[in-house]
């Protein structure tokens, strides 16, 4: 079972700095990055071109960061916009690391992808359905991509979500928790059992307003998508349904942002309505997963403040969310997606 609560690799940036030198030859100032599992760094050369040297936290399976590399090289043949793998001077695109602590990670050099943050936007209509547009073209670009290492047993899975029962605890507020568990009941009973019987596929099960970035000036186009480190493959519906997770809020219903997402997303790939009648639920497990997650791995590393950063959101939603707005999702993304296969 692989698991994102471990402590991440101790690894400076002045360790980035000479090793991107001396292993990928790219001589530069580093940064680190925000991140949740690996220890990321910005690399700016003498050139002004910049690139990501990630550093895999100890234990990560080299048979699944190889898998990542090679999505990546099948979606910049497709057209889709996301980091570029750069050789090292061998010709090499995993390095083994050792740390301080005679840990030991892999590290691999990326190209940076421009854009800013979908989260750091506002997200008018236009914008969550043209997000929806892009997932629909990333899990297209997908479809035909496979690879062993990815049929793997992972936390973050969907089908999984009912795992993290066994950590409530991690939520210090009664109420909270409360809630998380009556719709994990929710969840487990009308949820996870038809999830395991729709369609598998990989998937990078994280596109979220972090991962997903706008390059557009005016700021109505999603243009780019980051870390996949957890790709994976599981139910197809997956991708569409944490997408939608990470938008739902908002002045309105708690759903209504799902909807623009949903409308962009059809065009782009076919959905069975049996997957489309599971996404309310599905999205509310993800937000379920996320806020307990975080909690959990905040206590093996409270120093990283990037774990919770989407707790803010979820948290948001989560508090309105009322025990029929998913069935009453369901019906309305129901009768969209019958619309658009009538008109299609």
């Amino acid at each position: 079972m692989e698991s994102s609560a471990s402590p991440r690799a101790r690894f400076s940036a002045a360790a980035a700095e000479r090793l991107a030198e001396s292993v990928f030859a790219c001589a530069g100032r580093a940064v680190e990055l925000e991140s949740y599992d690996d220890r990321n760094f910005a690399l700016t050369d003498g050139a002004g071109a910049r690139f990501v040297l990630k550093v895999t936290r100890p234990g990560e399976r080299r048979e699944v960061v190889e898998a990542q590399n090679a999505c990546l090289v099948h979606l910049a043949d497709a057209g889709i916009e996301a980091p570029r793998v750069v050789p090292a001077r061998d010709g090499r695109t995993l390095v083994e690391v050792e740390g301080p602590d005679g840990s030991t990670g892999l590290a691999r050099l990326l190209s940076w992808v421009r854009g800013r943050r979908v989260a750091d936007l506002p997200q008018p209509p236009a914008l969550l359905e043209d997000l929806g547009r892009f997932v629909g073209a990333l899990d297209r670009a997908l479809a035909d991509f496979d690879h062993p290492a990815l049929a793997r047993d992972f936390d973050w899975d969907l089908r999984n979500a009912s795992r993290i029962r066994a950590h409530l605890e991690a939520i210090d507020d009664d109420r909270r928790r409360g809630r998380i568990a009556a719709w994990l009941d929710r969840i487990e009973s009308d949820a996870l059992g038809a999830l395991a019987a729709l369609r598998r596929g990989v998937v990078h099960n994280d596109p979220n307003g972090h991962n997903l970035l706008v390059a557009d000036p005016a700021g109505l186009r999603v243009t780019g998508i980051i870390d996949f480190g957890d790709l994976l493959e599981t139910a197809v519906v997956s991708d569409l349904a944490i997408a939608m997770a990470y938008v739902l809020g908002g002045d309105g219903s708690v759903f209504t942002p799902a909807r623009h997402v949903l409308r962009g997303y059809l065009p782009r790939f076919a959905l069975e309505a049996e997957e489309v009648a599971l996404l309310p639920l599905l999205a509310v497990a993800r937000l379920c997963v996320s806020v307990v997650s975080s909690a959990r791995a905040t206590r093996l590393d409270p120093s990283n403040e990037y774990i919770r950063i989407s707790e803010p959101q979820a948290w948001g939603a989560l508090d309105r969310l009322e025990p029929d707005d998913a069935e009453r999702a369901a019906d309305e993304f129901l009768e969209a997606h019958a619309l658009h296969e009538r008109g299609r």
